[in-house]
């Protein structure tokens, strides 16, 4: 199920798992696999559409990405 519902709140805290307690902008830079499962698996969190497209373009053009999955990437 994706989330529809987006803001355009990139300093959101994540308040829970592997990246508690960081913003929505450090968890794309570091993982941004994960801040595409938190948009489909999460309705908590409302994750920025302009968040979620430049992640899909990095996974899309980053080697090193396309080839982990959400929880190898550190």
């Amino acid at each position: 199920m994706t989330n529809n519902n987006y803001c355009d709140e990139i300093s959101q805290v994540v308040p829970f798992g592997k990246y508690e307690g960081m913003t929505l902008e450090e968890i794309s830079e570091k993982n941004p696999k994960y801040i595409l499962w938190l948009n489909d698996n999460c309705n908590s969190i409302l994750i920025p559409r302009q968040l979620v497209d430049s992640c899909m373009f990095t996974i899309e053009d980053r080697e090193d990405v396309k080839q982990t999955s959400i929880f190898d990437l550190k």
